[in-house]
C-alpha cells in the first residue's frame, strides 16, 4: 500500500512539474480553461473571508515592490484583453481622435499599477472604474494608484463604467469630460 502511496504522489510531482509556467488555456484548452475559471469564480463568490484574512492580502500586496508587483500584474493581464466597457470607451477614444493608447493590457506599469489609456504627451492618463473600485480598500488602493500616477507628473482623470452606458447623453457627457480633461474645447 506504501509503495502505492508514494507512486501516486512520484506521479503528482512529475505532472505538476509539466505544468509550471503554463496557464490553464495551456494545460486543458481554451474551452475547458473557461469552465475551470468559472467553476473557481463561483466557488469563491458568497463566502466570507475573515477580517484577519483580508488585512494579510492587504498587507502582502501593499508591502511588494514594484518590480514583483508588476510582474504579478503582467501575468494576470496577459490574457486578459479589452472589456466591453473599455472598448466603449476605446472607440470614443479613437472616434475622436484623443491621443491615448489602450495599455490596460500590462503594456505598460507604472509603480505596481495598469493604466487603462495613456498618453505621453501630454502625460495623461484615463482610468475606467468598475463597482469594485467602492469598497474601502479599493479607494485606499485607488488612491495610492493616483498618487503614484502624479509623482511621475501623468495627470489622471476617472470615469466610471456607469457613464458609457447606452443613453448617448451620458457618452456626450464623457465626450466633454476628456476634451476638458486634455483642454480641446
Amino acid at each position: 500500500m506504501k509503495n502505492k502511496i508514494n507512486g501516486l504522489a512520484k506521479n503528482f510531482l512529475e505532472i505538476n512539474k509539466s505544468r509550471i509556467g503554463k496557464n490553464l488555456e495551456e494545460i486543458y484548452g481554451i474551452k475547458k480553461a473557461k469552465e475551470i475559471r468559472l467553476n473557481l469564480s463561483k466557488a469563491g463568490k458568497g463566502k466570507n473571508k475573515s477580517k484577519k484574512h483580508c488585512e494579510n492580502i492587504k498587507k502582502g500586496h501593499i508591502n511588494r515592490n514594484d518590480k514583483e508587483k508588476a510582474k504579478t500584474l503582467k501575468h494576470f493581464l496577459k490574457n486578459k484583453g479589452i472589456s466591453p466597457k473599455e472598448k466603449i470607451l476605446f472607440d470614443i477614444i479613437k472616434e475622436n481622435n484623443f491621443p491615448f493608447n489602450f495599455v490596460g493590457d500590462g503594456k505598460i506599469i507604472i509603480k505596481g499599477f495598469c493604466p487603462d489609456f495613456l498618453s505621453k504627451n501630454p502625460k495623461h492618463i484615463i482610468e475606467l472604474f468598475g463597482s469594485r473600485h467602492y469598497s474601502p480598500y479599493d479607494k485606499e488602493r485607488d488612491k495610492r494608484r493616483i498618487e503614484a500616477y502624479s509623482s511621475l507628473g501623468y495627470k489622471t482623470l476617472i470615469i466610471h463604467n456607469w457613464e458609457l452606458d447606452e443613453k448617448h447623453k451620458k457618452r456626450i457627457n464623457v465626450i466633454n469630460k476628456i476634451r476638458e480633461f486634455i483642454n480641446l474645447k
